[in-house]
């Protein structure tokens, strides 16, 4: 796709009778006769500022309207109004971090077995007047972790063989904690291929067959520096 950038003394565009361009332009179009009119438009004015328009592929009604959009404020008001109409377009959806927290969390939960405490306790055979008390007892050891769905904790059963909690686990919640992650992010991480298991595993699959490999993973992921 061609771009069109207009900076610098050496370029004719960078003055205009003296005064200062109207902006320094990145254009990413998909015509360039578009491309054209806007930049003529954007060459009228002679205020300072930064216009960054990207627009995306395939969308051509919505490109047209705000190319539209564009010459009209421009020519009536200036750069400093086109910018803040851009702005105002391109402002962050602050409720978009959580849509996608909740998308994973569901995907986890649909992908992965989990239990309540209740569950977990039949389970593993627990006897104990508390339901609660043996998944309670092995969190709080470090043994095991659990996600809260929204309504209660629940543990995914990845995490346990032949009803015991796979020993390298305390290991790799060890590890990861010491990272400051949360339980969610523990779960992400379980979730996620890691190539320092091998051919991009998945340590949560991976986990029944090389727990060894899992840990040293975990191990890597705890000595990480963080810029």
């Amino acid at each position: 796709m061609p771009r069109l950038s207009a900076t610098g003394p050496g370029n004719p565009n960078t003055q205009r009778n003296g005064a200062p361009a109207a902006v320094a332009r990145e254009l990413s179009l998909l015509r360039t006769d578009d491309r054209n009119r806007v930049t003529a438009a954007l060459r009228t004015r002679h205020d300072n500022g930064l216009l960054m328009l990207s627009l995306a592929r395939g969308n051509t009604r919505k490109l047209r309207t705000l190319i539209h959009e564009l010459l009209i404020v421009t020519a009536e008001r200036g750069i400093d109004d086109v910018t803040r109409m851009l702005r105002q377009r391109e402002r962050p959806d602050a409720a978009a971090p959580q849509r996608n927290w909740a998308r994973l969390r569901d995907a986890f939960l649909a992908e992965f077995d989990t239990a309540t405490p209740r569950e977990l306790a039949n389970l593993t055979g627990s006897r104990a007047r508390n339901a609660a008390a043996r998944a309670y007892d092995w969190a709080k050891a470090g043994r095991i972790f659990g996600v809260n769905d929204g309504r209660e904790t629940r543990y995914p059963l990845f995490q346990l063989k032949d009803g015991k909690p796979v020993p390298q686990v305390a290991a790799i919640l060890q590890a990861l904690r010491a990272r400051d992650f949360s339980d969610w992010e523990i779960a992400m991480w379980f979730a996620t291929p890691n190539a320092n298991i091998g051919n991009w595993d998945i340590p949560a699959r991976a986990l029944a067959r090389k727990p060894d490999a899992v840990a040293r993973a975990a191990a890597v992921q705890a000595e990480e520096v963080v810029y």
